[in-house]
């Protein structure tokens, strides 16, 4: 039996005769380094987060340059204290790689076969991974998709602030007037909120009559306001809602809906913004010409990953994290789930995109039925039609053309049997 060996692309390493690897562990105050050979390592160094920290660590690379060598830079990534010093060190011409921390603590225990870590420590091991070829290069951002970055950043702390009063004003709504819940569908919505403003308990909502909540309604909202004053007086007339404490929590309700106001404008301007700096980047209009792709999902998008038309396939969806992996040994088969080491704000909007694609006019529509007839799952289905999307995405932007949704449903052996779809969307 001959056996036949399968070449494989491996990562670039540094070279072993005149390559230096500088690892860095980087806190919020401090960053320890190193400097190490595949032989030999130097002392651990500890510099201060500010600019006199950078020019030494720079200047311990200059030193290692001037000698001859090959000089590599390697970090973990610790949220926003590593953002500063590698903007620096990238502006400055030094080759910086990245290493995923969940690897560092696991290689020290192999090299040593001692468990722990210390700042000391890491570094040694950051620089081991490096010349394993254990790592991956950094989307380092400029110009509109750094601004992009920003904003999708802002998006997404918004989008929490959001979810966290609204949460906090259905609790109190459940005291203070349950009945509300009968009548709007959102209790958050125009017509609620002019409701809740005018009116400070139950109890003088009931006393205030048709015609006046009908006016209140009125002003809050264009929808049809007699049946629903109507049907908001018969159902607080026997309101469970508390009658002790309600002056304090009116007061409470009132603080929350004006921050609510204040973060819902602050949301439509970065929105506004994204859409602004979308227009100045040729791949957003192919984005945007996918039907069920707004200016939220193409912004964030390009603003974590940058132009996704430099990517493969592969690529991008290992930095979006959609990339599928499984455990499984001897007679046991794992199932296959996505790997989730990504960007978990591009993962999230693709896959908010991917859920409103398999809706009823959703050019996943189909995909999604046939899915859910052979027993699928619907977070199964929200996963495959995200990768699904994701791979469409990408194709648009490489190809440098607009989505056609002909040639879309026309294209076979892709599992995406839409061809149901051609006359309704065509026309």
């Amino acid at each position: 039996m001959s056996i036949s060996l399968i070449e494989r692309r491996c990562q670039v390493v540094p070279d072993r005769e005149r390559g230096v690897v500088f690892g860095l562990d980087i806190s919020k105050d401090t960053i320890t380094y190193r400097a190490h050979r595949p032989e030999s390592f130097s002392k651990a160094f500890t510099v201060g987060q500010d600019m006199v920290g950078f020019r030494k660590i720079e200047a311990a690379l200059e030193e290692f340059k001037s000698k001859g060598y090959e000089v590599w830079v390697g970090y973990e990534p610790t949220g926003s204290y590593s953002c500063c010093i590698l903007e620096y060190l990238v502006d400055n011409g030094w080759r910086v790689v990245q290493i995923n921390p969940k690897h560092t603590s696991k290689y020290n225990e192999i090299m040593d076969n001692v468990p722990g870590k210390s700042d000391p420590r890491d570094p040694r091991g950051i620089a081991g991974l490096i010349w394993q070829g254990c790592y991956r290069t950094p989307v380092h951002l400029v110009g509109t998709y750094a601004e992009l970055r920003a904003a999708s950043v802002e998006w997404s702390m918004l989008s929490v602030d959001g979810t966290r009063l609204r949460n906090q004003l259905h609790s109190l709504l459940q005291l203070w007037c349950p009945e509300l819940g009968l009548v709007f569908k959102d209790t958050l919505c125009k017509s609620a909120r002019g409701i809740m403003r005018k009116y400070r308990s139950a109890d003088a909502i009931a006393n205030a009559g048709v015609a006046k909540v009908r006016s209140v309604l009125a002003k809050a909202s264009r929808g049809t306001t007699t049946a629903r004053a109507e049907a908001l007086l018969e159902a607080v007339c026997q309101s469970k809602a508390l009658r002790s404490g309600q002056k304090t929590r009116y007061r409470s309700i009132l603080h929350l809906l004006a921050r609510l106001d204040l973060l819902e404008q602050h949301k439509s301007q970065v929105k506004a913004d994204m859409a602004q700096m979308l227009s100045l980047l040729g791949e957003s209009g192919r984005l945007l010409s996918v039907r069920g792709i707004g200016v939220v999902t193409s912004a964030i998008l390009l603003g974590e990953c940058g132009n996704i038309g430099e990517y493969d396939s592969r690529q991008l969806e290992k930095l979006v994290g959609l990339n599928l992996h499984e455990f499984s040994s001897g007679n046991h088969t794992g199932k296959r789930r996505i790997s989730k080491c990504g960007r978990a704000n591009v993962r999230y909007a693709v896959c908010v995109a991917a859920t409103r694609m398999t809706s009823k006019n959703g050019i996943y529509h189909d995909v999604a039925d046939k899915m859910r007839a052979n027993g699928k799952k619907f977070g199964e289905i929200r996963i495959a039609v995200a990768r699904k999307l994701l791979r469409l995405l990408h194709a648009v932007v490489r190809g440098d053309q607009d989505f056609d949704v002909r040639r879309f449903v026309a294209r076979r052996g892709t599992g995406d049997d839409l061809t149901v779809h051609q006359d309704r969307q065509a026309a």
